[in-house]
């Protein structure tokens, strides 16, 4: 079945570029991995739920609660926006939002 999978999207992404012919294993790999699992509807669905609730709960002033809850890993303030505000990929620092979001929608009763 997961070979099915890699063909339908093959055959959409080389429909979808440009450059047909420069289509590499590495560049089609890195369509199915996303943040080490495999990309599936369901990994991306719950991803942006994740996003969404981050969005809708998190505190105005937050980067300081961030970088308690990361403790070692502490982060630059700025960094830990970009991440926020771009979405990107790193792990670490989209879980300690969500706890930081989570705390808050307790404190707030909602």
């Amino acid at each position: 079945m997961l070979f099915f999978k890699y063909i339908i999207v093959y055959l959409l992404y080389n429909c979808l570029t440009k450059h047909r012919n420069k289509i590499t294993k590495k560049g089609l790999t890195k369509l199915f991995i996303y943040m080490g699992k495999l990309s599936t509807p369901k990994n991306r669905k719950m991803f942006d739920e994740k996003l969404d609730f981050i969005d809708r709960w998190l505190p105005a002033r937050y980067t300081s609660s961030v970088n308690m809850i990361l403790k070692k890993d502490k982060k630059n303030p700025a960094y830990i926006r970009h991440v926020k505000n771009t979405r990107t990929n790193d792990e670490k620092i989209i879980d300690a939002l969500y706890k930081v979001a989570q705390l808050n929608k307790l404190q707030v009763g909602n």
